[in-house]
């Protein structure tokens, strides 16, 4: 039991790199699409602080963010990655898509050029819903 603590620190080292690359492997397809509506949402709402023409132009900028990742998804793709790294972009085209439709709606619906039978307590969230 008298390893010299250069080779317990190694193994050490090891084990959190292992561990590291398993979390990332089992979060990666949850974390990274719940970041991208993050991103989406604070993007939007920031580009609309300024005028709500600006935050309608970042949305439907993110629409194409959105349908340029999941044109990405290929068979090539598919056999390149990984599947969580496959799921990951699957989700990040989707919740971004999401978002980016919902920031749609609701600039429709502020300027009243569409309607939705809705509360009348409404925001960006609401239509993401």
């Amino acid at each position: 039991m008298d390893r010299p603590l250069h080779e317990i620190l190694e193994k050490w080292r090891s084990n959190y790199e292992q561990l590291a690359m398993r979390m990332l492997i089992w979060t990666s397809p949850m974390t990274f699409p719940v970041v991208a509506y993050a991103i989406v949402k604070i993007g939007v709402e920031a580009t609309a602080t300024v005028h709500w023409t600006l935050g309608f132009a970042a949305a439907i900028g993110f629409v194409f963010l959105a349908e340029y990742l999941r044109r990405r998804l290929t068979r090539k793709f598919f056999e390149q990655f990984p599947g969580y790294i496959v799921v990951a972009t699957f989700g990040i085209s989707v919740m971004a898509a999401v978002s980016a439709f919902a920031a749609i709606s609701y600039y429709l619906m502020h300027q009243q050029i569409a309607t939705y039978g809705i509360r009348s307590d409404y925001s960006i969230g609401t239509f993401a819903d």
